[in-house]
């Protein structure tokens, strides 16, 4: 998974998720996104609430795992996030 993150409104964040026929076929695309979607909202409310863009790109290898290790890899990517 690959992270893209822009300092924007200081009022709130977005974030977008990505997935590129690289990955996969639809379904492969589609699970990808659904297990970023769910491992965000596992975040704790101080990372993900913060005052960002973010674009997550799924990765081919992101369709296949699961969602401890998605969760893991992500809450790796956004601790290192600057505050």
């Amino acid at each position: 998974m690959t992270l893209v993150s822009l300092p924007r409104c200081p009022e709130h964040g977005r974030v977008a998720y990505v997935a590129s026929r690289k990955v996969g076929p639809a379904v492969r695309r589609n699970r990808a996104k659904r297990l970023l979607r769910e491992s965000f909202r596992h975040l704790t409310p101080s990372v993900r609430d913060r005052a960002f863009w973010r674009i997550l790109i799924a990765r081919s290898a992101c369709a296949l795992a699961t969602l401890a290790e998605v969760s893991a890899e992500m809450n790796e990517l956004l601790t290192r996030e600057p505050t």
